[in-house]
């Protein structure tokens, strides 16, 4: 959904991301990486720091920029900055929330021209187009795969307003919450802070669709697993036509809560189980899930401590979720380059598992970092061994420094990089002989310019190292791993 943005507001995501994680990079550097000239550069510095506030790109002078993020904030707010101050995704909300609008009024409110606003709508459309849904003029409504969006406005939401307060009526969120928790009170179930959120905004997403008549299609299905037997119907009715303000029918109760009456969804492992019995394709999923689960235990030699859960967590989203969980922040992504940082080896392998397991269906590049993220985050101690199995190189130190520097050096890189590096330092009576165990090295380091050995990887790095050399490092570790040239 990022291509919704404007130029500039593309411009400044594109630039404070590329800045992330990085120190004082040059003004040239920053322009040439992002095809940009300096006077541009300076300019979406200068909207950056007023749109981002307190997040803010300094000017180190000759030390290039560097971005600054406080203590209590993080690159999130970022996109939380970005989807408030966007015009686009403004007008979307506004729709969302009140189809009522003229194309005249809602130009109006958005202080700008009809044809402005047509042609913005217009390019919007294009992207929206993708997950087949539209904004339709006249009248100004949105239209298209129902699925697609409600899930388009669930994670807008949540990245628009990560808080406490979300755009919904208060009394309609109390009443929500004051619902789902005697239905799963009723059934034994508990979930967390976090969990019984994403029930409510989902459900208020919902409900703001079927009071803008876009009602769900809904499969109605006997999920015997769940007792509803609490539910007094009296009072229920009473909250959808005075707190909900639609009327209470069998259809609205479905489509407000979904998960209750399907079968692909399960709450616990018991809820699965019967599931998968009543239906084919979820017990199939289920199946693949623990040959994936299997495979990697045999490969890392370690058994998950929640495979249940984890089993939950995984067929619920195969089987649940109609589109990308997010809409410009993709957590999954940050989350499987952190982990890919320091277990390449590793990740490529549940990457490459998932792709086998599934190679008779369609699988996104975004559902596999979901998968990744549910397996690392449920399993329990499967993070933790995966330095134990990570392939290392061994690595050789050629330094004209003394030789208290080099093993200081040594046991730096074993410090930060031991689970990638066997660390040995190259030493010889004359050139020859130190040339001679190049040879026996997948990678050495030198602050000597100008070295090349054929058959061994060589780079140079200063006496000091830094984040920049750090990176380097580790992207040459990943580089040798990936085309297997080890000695």
């Amino acid at each position: 959904m990022r291509a919704i943005l404007s130029d500039k507001d593309s411009r400044i995501l594109n630039l404070v991301e590329f800045l992330y994680g990085k120190q004082n990079i040059s003004f040239k550097e920053t322009c040439e990486c992002l095809n940009i000239t300096i006077k541009t550069l300076k300019n979406d510095i200068h909207r950056a720091n007023y749109l981002l506030k307190p997040i803010k790109i300094n000017d180190a002078g000759e030390k290039g920029i560097v971005l600054y993020i406080p203590t209590d904030y993080s690159i999130s707010y970022l996109y939380t900055a970005l989807l408030s101050s966007s015009k686009e995704f403004n007008i979307l909300e506004r729709i969302f929330f009140n189809e009522s609008y003229t194309l005249n009024q809602l130009a109006d409110l958005e202080f700008m021209s009809t044809s402005t606003l047509r042609r913005m709508i217009s390019r919007v459309n294009t992207t929206l187009n993708k997950i087949g849904v539209e904004i339709s003029i006249n009248p100004m409504k949105l239209i298209g795969d129902e699925r697609s969006v409600c899930n388009f406005f669930i994670h807008y939401i949540f990245e628009k307003y990560p808080k406490e307060k979300k755009p919904f009526k208060q009394q309609q969120q109390d009443a929500i919450i004051d619902l789902v928790v005697k239905i799963l009170k009723k059934n034994d179930i508990t979930l967390t802070y976090f969990e019984l959120e994403k029930i409510k905004v989902t459900t208020l997403v919902f409900l703001t669709r079927v009071q803008n008549k876009h009602l769900q299609v809904v499969h109605l299905e006997n999920n015997s697993q769940f007792d509803l037997s609490g539910i007094d119907h009296v009072t229920l009715k009473i909250i959808f036509e005075t707190i909900f303000n639609i009327r209470y029918t069998k259809e609205n109760l479905y489509a407000l809560f979904p998960r209750y009456f399907n079968l692909n969804y399960s709450f616990n492992y018991d809820q699965l189980l019967e599931n998968s019995k009543q239906n084919p394709k979820l017990d199939q999923t289920k199946q693949k899930f623990e040959k994936l689960i299997s495979s990697i235990t045999s490969e890392l030699k370690i058994e998950s401590q929640s495979k249940e859960t984890l089993l939950v967590q995984l067929c619920n989203m195969r089987h649940m979720h109609f589109g990308k969980p997010f809409i410009l922040y993709n957590m999954y992504s940050y989350f499987k380059i952190r982990f890919q940082k320091n277990s390449p080896h590793s990740i490529d392998f549940i990457s490459r598992e998932i792709r086998n397991i599934f190679s008779n269906e369609i699988i996104e590049d975004y559902e596999i970092d979901i998968y990744i993220y549910y397996l690392i985050t449920n399993w329990g101690n499967l993070y933790s061994e995966f330095e134990k199995y990570a392939p290392k190189l061994k690595l050789g130190l050629f330094y004209n420094s003394e030789v208290a520097h080099i093993k200081l050096i040594k046991d730096e890189i074993k410090k930060k990089m031991g689970h990638c590096f066997d660390v040995n330092i190259i030493d010889g009576v004359n050139r020859f002989e130190i040339e001679s165990k190049y040879a026996k090295f997948d990678l050495i380091l030198t602050n000597i310019a100008g070295i090349s050995f054929e058959k061994t990887e060589i780079i140079c790095f200063p006496v000091g190292i830094g984040d920049t050399d750090w990176a380097k490092l580790f992207s040459c570790y990943k580089k040798i791993i990936k085309e297997g040239h080890t000695n």
